[in-house]
């Protein structure tokens, strides 16, 4: 089963110390030997690591897993690296494209704690792949620091992105001869860029238009969407490209959007759902890319949606798209899991442990309405975010208590030592019993979010984010209630 985490791009370098630079340049060793042989190898180390193993794929006929060892360093060995390209590395949700030719030696070194910042490569293509990094993490700001330009008129509009997309490849050009890239890798990047110029253009319609099935009051020009024709959606090597990966989404939006409108059908969230589906499944033909779009979207649709019939259609709809059958399976056990914690239901009563390693019950605990946020060891950020507002918000509305249920693995005290190290009370924070037999791991996986239960545990409100900018407004309309 493909599933892709759409992540933020979001990157600050640092300078690596020189003891971990040292670490990985000694992972580098000749690959003169295996160049006859197309074959590549990636090795590397993972600090702080959020599960014990990483993945390489190119979505075709690479898609390796392997474990960690005991110093968490890996070795990847690709037989299957016939022509040069881009690859995806896995690690938890974490994840990152690496160009690799055949032939390669590959190191990289990262840390966890700051995936995206301390991610480097040493031996091999390092320069392409540090110059790869470097490109998205000033994309990513360029993209945040460019929303007031969807105010300009179409054509200006055009203009201005056209622009800056020629001048980012004049400079590419520049870089790669001071830097004597490979031949192979300037074209991918330029892909790269003209993808995210497109990306641009989707925007501009959205922002413009909005999901509704509305006529659009831009008059973009003719050639506003001659992008389209560019693109082969069949070819699998994009999936492996971030910009690209944007680029789709914002293009099913809006394919989406004049479905609507050509059927005339009234946008609500469950047609827009429906419709979305059915023009993912319509407009990739490519197996792989297909089930991985079908399943992104149903899989997000089913983690946020609050009320009790759409899931059920959502999923309806997508068993029937779907071909894939391990990926139908998992949605079925995922839609499952998520059914129990749907409002209006009542929350399992679960078995959980205190501080001091004693078991209670969540029902012998909550005596008004409470907030249960659920956090893991493994995500030091959220952990901090989310307890120092946890801790604001119970001082402004009493009326409500607020509960926290640490996740990882029932025997281990990580879960006290993260709130020691956060200088943390362990009152009100317990951690889910590792006898418990409620399943929480398909519910909790990487959505972050909170649940609104009343005194005898019925649910107010499945789908809370403690973290969201309006979530006082949310909590200010239950307690007046």
């Amino acid at each position: 089963m493909l599933v892709s985490f759409l992540l933020s791009r979001k990157r600050n370098f640092h300078i690596i110390p020189a003891t971990l630079l040292t670490m990985v340049l000694v992972l580098a060793f000749s690959c003169d030997d295996v160049k006859k042989e197309q074959i590549a190898f990636v090795k590397g180390k993972i600090v702080n690591p959020k599960n014990g193993v990483v993945v390489l794929t190119n979505y075709q006929n690479v898609n390796d897993t392997i474990a960690l060892n005991m110093e968490n360093e890996f070795t990847l060995n690709l037989k299957k690296v016939s022509k040069p390209g881009l690859y995806t590395f896995w690690h938890a949700t974490e994840y990152q494209s690496i160009y690799i030719e055949p032939g390669d030696s590959i190191a990289l070194f990262v840390d966890t704690k700051s995936f995206d910042e301390s991610l480097a490569f040493s031996s091999g293509h390092a320069k392409e792949n540090n110059y790869l990094i470097d490109m998205f993490v000033k994309m990513e700001e360029a993209n945040k620091a460019f929303l007031p330009q969807y105010k300009k008129e179409p054509a200006a509009f055009l203009d201005l992105i056209t622009a800056r997309a020629n001048k980012q490849i004049e400079q590419l050009h520049k870089d790669a001869k001071k830097q004597n890239f490979s031949k192979d890798f300037v074209p991918i990047v330029e892909q790269i860029i003209w993808l995210n110029n497109y990306n641009k253009k989707e925007r501009y319609v959205a922002a413009h238009c909005g999901s509704s099935a509305k006529p659009c009051t831009a008059k973009v020009p003719e050639t506003f969407y001659d992008h389209r024709k560019t693109i082969d959606l069949e070819d699998v090597d994009y999936l492996n490209n971030n910009s690209f990966k944007a680029y789709l989404n914002s293009l099913i939006a809006n394919k989406t959007r004049e479905k609507l409108l050509e059927r005339k059908i009234n946008s609500s969230n469950l047609s827009y759902a429906l419709t979305r589906l059915q023009v993912t499944n319509d407009l990739l033909l490519n197996d792989t890319m297909r089930e991985l779009y079908l399943l992104n979207y149903t899989r997000n649709y089913l983690r946020n949606a609050k009320d009790q019939e759409t899931p059920q259609a959502v999923l309806k709809s997508y068993l029937s798209l779907s071909k894939n059958k391990n990926n139908q399976a998992f949605m079925q056990a995922f839609a499952a899991s998520f059914k129990t914690t749907r409002t209006g239901n009542d929350l399992a009563d679960l078995l959980l442990k205190n501080d001091a390693d004693n078991e209670v019950m969540l029902g012998a605990i909550v005596a008004k309405p409470t907030i249960i946020y659920y956090w893991s060891s493994k995500d030091e950020t959220y952990n901090m975010q989310v307890h120092l507002t946890v801790a604001d918000l119970r001082k402004k509305y009493p009326e409500l208590d607020f509960i926290g249920i640490n996740t990882d693995d029932g025997n281990s005290a990580n879960w006290r030592n993260a709130l020691k190290s956060m200088d943390l009370e362990t009152k009100n924070e317990y951690q889910v019993a590792s006898n418990n037999n409620y399943n929480l791991s398909n519910v909790l996986m990487g959505s972050k979010r909170a649940i609104l239960i009343d005194e005898d545990l019925t649910i107010l409100d499945s789908n809370l984010n403690l973290l969201h900018y309006k979530i006082e407004t949310t909590l200010l309309g239950y307690v007046s209630k």
